[in-house]
């Protein structure tokens, strides 16, 4: 009879470990097909923004920046384009936080950059998805804080995104 116990004891445990390893396999296959969607609709934003780069009056359809000129549009595409792609590496790990934060503070370093960053922020706080966004968003807020004003408090960010 104990020979018995010990040998379901046994099967439970492996089917446990089994049912384990593939939770953890489908997880792991989730987080890649998001991380690739993630690219994949960055890209085309990219795309996006590279054409209006390319033909300044395609701006003109935000109406946060239809009072601007079209040389300060290019400008605030560019910028924008500069922000996804560091979004993007933040992301995927290819930038590690303190380096972002190098760049966050090097960027906000001239007064255009955070032009564009006071303009855009609150759109920012809106798109959030996750703790990567909410993270991604501090280290800019707290650059753009630290060499022109305070930065938005935390609880303004409660809510925001995913």
């Amino acid at each position: 009879m104990k020979e018995v116990t010990v040998s379901s004891r046994l099967v439970a445990t492996a089917l446990i470990t089994v049912a384990g390893i593939g939770a953890t396999g489908v997880a792991v296959t989730y987080a890649t097909y998001r991380d690739h969607l993630v690219k994949s609709t960055v890209d085309i934003h990219l795309t996006l923004l590279r054409d209006q780069m390319d033909n300044p009056a395609l701006s003109t359809m935000w109406a946060g920046w239809g009072d601007t000129s079209e040389s300060e549009r290019s400008l605030l595409v560019h910028r924008n384009s500069w922000m996804v792609f560091w979004s993007l590496q933040y992301r995927f790990r290819v930038v590690p936080a303190h380096a972002l934060r190098d760049v966050a503070r090097v960027f906000m370093d001239h007064p255009g950059n955070a032009k564009f960053w006071e303009r855009s922020r609150h759109t920012r706080i809106r798109q959030m998805r996750d703790r990567v966004d909410r993270r991604f968003f501090k280290i800019f807020e707290e650059a753009y804080g630290a060499r022109y004003r305070d930065p938005l408090d935390s609880h303004d960010l409660v809510g925001a995104g995913a």
